[in-house]
C-alpha cells in the first residue's frame, strides 16, 4: 500500500509542469460550468429603492411548466393593457411611481437547487426592462415550487418600508400549491411581515383550485383569491381610434435620442418591444403605444430629451457630446433645439391621450356583461391592482 502511494505521489509532481521566470504564464484555470461563479445579470441585479412618493409595487409569478403556454400569451398580450390601468394612480393628489417585476417558475431549465424558479426581472420602473423578461420566458416543466417562489420574492425584491405604499404579489398557476421543501406556513407569514399582499389566481375551476390549496396564501396574507381560464384567448376590442395611436406610436420613437453608455440599446430594446406587441395584435400594439406616451414610461437614464424635460441643464451637457444631432451648435442653439424637441413629444403625447379617452369610450360602449368578469389574466390582476389600491388611499382617474 505505501509503495503505491509514493508511486502515484511521483506520478503527480511529474505530471504538473513548471515554468521558470521566463517562461509563459500558465493557462487559466477553467472550472467546469456547475462550478464557476454565477455571472451577474445587469437586468436583474436589485435596485436599491429610493422613494420618490407613493408607490406601488407588484411582483408577478407565473407558472412557466409545460402546460401553462396559454397563460404566459395572456400576460404578454395584457401587460400595456395593466400597465395602462394602474398608470392614472395618484394618493395624496401626487402622482404615483409603479414597479413591477417577473419571476417564473415550474421550468426544467432551473435545478432543483433553484427550487425550478427564475428571476427575470427585478422590481423596476423601466417598462421595456420588464416587457423584455415576459418574452423571454422559456415555457417547459412539471415542478411547481410556489410557496418557494413567494419566498425568493419576499426575499430578492426590494421592496418598499414604507407604511403608505402597495406591496403586492400575484401569482398563477394550476397545480398543487403545496410543493417542494418550504411550506406554505412559512413563506406566507414572511411576506405578511414586509406587508406583502399575495394574490392567488388559480387556473382551473374555482372549487377545485380550494381543493389545490390556492385560496390559503390569500387568506392568510389578507389577499384575494380568484380563478382563470388560462386557455382563454386574451380578449379585445377593436376601435377606429387604433390605427391613429399606432402610428403616432411610431412618431414619437422618433423624439428619443439615446446617450450615456446604454442609449444606443435602450433605443434597440424599445424598438424591439415594439415589435414584440404589434406580433401579438392590433390591441396590444394600440396599448403600447398608449403606455409609451404616460407618465409611467420613464427613459430619463437613456433618452436626452425626457433628460433635458426634467433637468435641461444636464440635457445640453450630454447634448454637447452627441456628434450626430447637435454637432456644430452652441449651447443656445442646443438649448432651443432641445425645448423645440420637447414641444413636439408632448404634442404627439397629447394627441395619444385625445384619441385614448375616445378608444376608452368606444371600448366602454362595446363591451358586454361577459367582458368585465375576472376570467382572464389582464381583467383579474388589473380588478385586483384597483380595488386593493383604492383601499388604501389610492385613487384612480
Amino acid at each position: 500500500m505505501l509503495i503505491r502511494l509514493l508511486m502515484l505521489s511521483f506520478l503527480l509532481v511529474v505530471s504538473i509542469p513548471t515554468y521558470s521566470s521566463s517562461d509563459k504564464k500558465p493557462p487559466a484555470l477553467v472550472l467546469p460550468e456547475i462550478l464557476q461563479p454565477e455571472q451577474t445579470n445587469n437586468n436583474n441585479t436589485p435596485i436599491p429603492f429610493t422613494r420618490t412618493g407613493p408607490t406601488i409595487q407588484v411582483a408577478i409569478l407565473l407558472d412557466a411548466s409545460g402546460s401553462m403556454g396559454g397563460l404566459i400569451n395572456q400576460a404578454r398580450e395584457q401587460i400595456w393593457s395593466i400597465i395602462n390601468a394602474i398608470a392614472t394612480a395618484t394618493k395624496h393628489d401626487r402622482p404615483v411611481t409603479l414597479q413591477v417585476a417577473l419571476f417564473e417558475y415550474g421550468v426544467e431549465h432551473q435545478s432543483k437547487y433553484d427550487g425550478y424558479l427564475r428571476l427575470l426581472s427585478p422590481l423596476t420602473s423601466d417598462l421595456d426592462q420588464f416587457s423584455e423578461a415576459l418574452f423571454a420566458i422559456n415555457i417547459g416543466g412539471s415542478k411547481e415550487y410556489a410557496p418557494q417562489v413567494i419566498q425568493e420574492a419576499t426575499n430578492r425584491l426590494q421592496w418598499s418600508p414604507h407604511q403608505d405604499d402597495l406591496r403586492l404579489i400575484i401569482i398563477a398557476g394550476n397545480e398543487e400549491f403545496q410543493q417542494g421543501d418550504i411550506p406554505i406556513s412559512h413563506a406566507i407569514p414572511l411576506a405578511v411581515s414586509k406587508d406583502i399582499i399575495i394574490n392567488t389566481l388559480y387556473c382551473g375551476p374555482h372549487l377545485k383550485g380550494r381543493k389545490l390549496q390556492w385560496a390559503t396564501p390569500a387568506l392568510l396574507s389578507h389577499g384575494k383569491y380568484l380563478n382563470i381560464d388560462h386557455k382563454k384567448k386574451a380578449p379585445h376590442i377593436e376601435t377606429p381610434y387604433d390605427d391613429d395611436i399606432i402610428q403616432l406610436g411610431r412618431k414619437i420613437n422618433d423624439t428619443y435620442i439615446g446617450y450615456g453608455t446604454k442609449g444606443a440599446s435602450k433605443k434597440s430594446q424599445q424598438i424591439a418591444q415594439d415589435m414584440n406587441a404589434s406580433s401579438l395584435s392590433k390591441s396590444s400594439s394600440t396599448e403600447r403605444s398608449i403606455a409609451k406616451a404616460g407618465k409611467q414610461y420613464k427613459t430619463q437614464d437613456w433618452d436626452l430629451i425626457s433628460l433635458a424635460q426634467q433637468n435641461l441643464e444636464q440635457g445640453v451637457a450630454f447634448a454637447k457630446k452627441d456628434q450626430q444631432h447637435y454637432h456644430g451648435l452652441n449651447d443656445q442653439q442646443i438649448t432651443e433645439k432641445l425645448k423645440q424637441q420637447i414641444a413636439q413629444r408632448v404634442q404627439l403625447q397629447q394627441q395619444i391621450s385625445t384619441l385614448e379617452q375616445k378608444r376608452k369610450h368606444f371600448i366602454k360602449q362595446s363591451k358586454n356583461e361577459n367582458t368585465k368578469a375576472k376570467d382572464d389574466l389582464g381583467n383579474a390582476i388589473i380588478l385586483t391592482i384597483q380595488d386593493q389600491a383604492k383601499s388604501k388611499g389610492f385613487s384612480f382617474l
